[in-house]
């Protein structure tokens, strides 16, 4: 700002010197073709330019300076109204002291115009004037007498300001832009410093606030307040960082839920291990194969979790490996559903298949993986319905995407529950699902593994409630997915 005044302050100082100097020529040019309509009356009068330039050249400017006067041009024999400010003049001469008339040739303005005004034939040649050199910047305006071109009047022209009362003028000028120019600098300064104060302020709230965040203080945050009307980038800044650190915060109590929930799920089956095997050590059981079997069931049912919680690990590590192929959606349904139909049965469900007369439908998808995300929702959905009850399998495409939905009839699950049963290890009525035994025994992590899965596909998996009167599962996702190894 402050480079930006001094060039306006230097332009404006060039403009005014430049500018005063054109007004000085204009005034010249004016004032030079006054005097030559007069010389042309004078000479016209005297019967030509060589009669006239018989009487004395001061006498001649005296004449045509009164007739310019008189006519239409400021009185050019009075001295500038500013001429009060200049420096004395110096006493008169002896003869004028004595009462003789001063000439008016040197009243014609302090520019020295009669000094600089000559007369010049045809050839060039002076007159009368001072000599004009042809090297001498000036101007000219043509004589003419009885309609015939005579002689011509010569005003030599001056680039600088000619004298003391020019420049005083101007270093008034110089002064009066110098001290605006300071003025505008100090407001200039003012006003950045009151907005570099009001802009620094929030940035150092945001440096402190995340110098915090790295420390692991992730409860930080920034007070968002809009510095102008308008939203400006700097509100979005505090604004993200305030997001950073809540998602911060939520995988950090993700991560620690995550260790209690597993030192949970892993501490049940280890301490009927436990329990199995010093009972067969203290001699309470016999080593006999039943014995052997309820340990091996319970080894299965810790290496099921664990391999769930490495497949689930993988996937927020993003690494998790699907290869699309092509398959069928509709042979896959219906081997998933030939599959669960006689435990359905032996559960007092009734599971059915809607296909709404499709036959086939390819699809680009890692079939393996689809095979044991439905073979998880329904599970799920057997093991949580009531008996007598009732469970649909149903598929549809619209458009370039799949849709298939899961739903069951009662019982139902909380509104509140929704949003947290994709969440790993939750289960609904936790205490009820294990008094029931195997009714409910999986490790609650069979929706989450099937959002990862859903996922890795590009679709969607939403949650709600069934007119059944239970739970409605439904994936969305597209027919074709790149037939190449991905990853989360």
């Amino acid at each position: 700002m402050g480079l930006t005044v001094a060039i306006m302050s230097a332009w404006t100082v060039w403009q005014l010197k430049y500018g005063f100097d054109e007004y000085l020529q204009a005034h010249d040019a004016l004032r030079l073709d006054q005097f030559a309509r007069q010389f042309e009356v004078l000479a016209q009068k005297s019967g030509g330019v060589s009669a006239l330039l018989q009487q004395p050249w001061p006498v001649l400017i005296d004449q045509m300076a009164g007739k310019v006067n008189k006519d239409q041009a400021p009185d050019l024999r009075e001295p500038d109204p500013m001429e009060r400010f200049a420096p004395p003049h110096p006493p008169p001469p002896p003869d004028q002291a004595m009462g003789s008339r001063p000439s008016r040739s040197g009243r014609l303005g302090p520019d020295g115009f009669s000094r600089r005004l000559s007369v010049i034939d045809l050839g060039g040649e002076t007159l009368e004037g001072p000599p004009v050199r042809s090297d001498d910047p000036s101007i000219q305006s043509a004589v003419h007498v009885n309609g015939q071109l005579q002689a011509y009047l010569s005003l030599r022209t001056v680039k600088a300001l000619p004298d003391q009362l020019a420049q005083r003028f101007l270093q008034r000028q110089y002064m009066g832009l110098a001290g605006l120019a300071l003025v505008m600098l100090c407001l200039t300064i003012g006003i950045a410093m009151v907005l570099a104060r009001r802009w620094s302020r929030p940035l150092q709230a945001a440096s402190q606030a995340t110098a915090r965040i790295a420390q692991g203080d992730w409860s930080s945050r920034i007070a968002e307040h809009h510095l102008t009307g308008w939203r400006t980038e700097l509100d979005d800044l505090m604004h993200h960082i305030n997001q950073m650190a809540q998602s911060l915060q939520n995988n950090e109590s993700t991560r620690q839920r995550w260790l209690a929930d597993i030192s949970h799920e892993l501490r049940t089956p280890l301490s009927v291990l436990q329990a199995e095997v010093d009972a067969l050590l203290d001699g309470v059981r016999p080593l006999a194969l039943p014995g052997i079997g309820s340990l091996r069931e319970e080894i299965l049912r810790l290496s099921a979790l664990v391999n769930d919680l490495h497949l689930l690990s993988m996937a927020d590590l993003q690494a998790l490996p699907c290869h699309f192929e092509p398959g069928d959606a509709v042979a896959l349904l219906n081997n998933i559903h030939q599959r669960f139909a006689h435990i359905a049965e032996t559960k007092g469900v009734a599971l059915s298949l809607d296909l709404v007369s499709q036959t086939t439908l390819p699809v680009q998808w890692d079939m393996h993986r689809m095979t044991q995300v439905l073979s998880n929702l329904v599970s799920n959905s057997l093991s949580y319905t009531d008996a007598p009850g009732h469970a649909v399998i149903r598929l549809r495409q619209v458009k370039e995407t799949v849709l298939i939905e899961m739903e069951d009839s009662a019982p139902g699950v909380p509104t509140d529950d929704l949003v947290r049963l994709l969440a790993p290890l939750f289960r609904v009525q936790n205490d009820r699902a294990r008094a029931h035994g195997n009714r409910m025994s999986g490790s609650g992590l069979g929706l989450s593994i099937a959002q990862a899965i859903v996922k890795v596909h590009h679709g969607q998996i939403d949650l709600d409630a069934s007119v059944l009167g239970g739970l409605r599962v439904r994936l969305t996702l597209p027919i074709n997915v790149k037939p190449i190894e991905a990853t989360v």
